[in-house]
């Protein structure tokens, strides 16, 4: 109850149906904006940040120069999760490619062929 500037006393009053409908104005707001969230986190997740990622396997000879490494298997591994990647070979002038590999994630590449040693740097 209130009391105005002349003394009077009065209650507000509202009817079931202003009620009924201020409720239902809310839910349907919430399970719109719900709805709404749902499908823009949907959406980044559908396009997940990936990208393809290509290069090329060469042999670093005694004399300096370098020669293509055909056949090497190329395997991709993320160190954050535990996780691997399918693994590509290279073709003959030593290029080998992924469709696509997750951006920001810690990924170590290993590549193995007969007869050649590795060189980390």
């Amino acid at each position: 109850m209130a009391q105005t500037s002349q003394g009077k006393v009065f209650a507000p009053y509202f009817n079931n149906e202003f009620l009924e409908d201020f409720l239902m104005f809310r839910k349907n707001y919430f399970a719109s904006f719900l709805a709404i969230a749902l499908f823009l986190t949907g959406s980044i997740a559908v396009f997940a940040q990936t990208a393809p990622v290509s290069g090329r396997v060469e042999l670093k000879k005694a004399d300096g120069t370098t020669q293509p490494v055909a056949g090497a298997m190329v395997e991709v591994f993320r160190t954050d999760i535990k996780a691997k990647f399918p693994s590509a070979k290279t073709d003959k002038k030593g290029n080998f490619s992924f469709a696509g590999l997750p951006l920001g994630a810690n990924l170590i590449i290993s590549v193995s062929a007969q007869g050649v040693q590795p060189d980390f740097r």
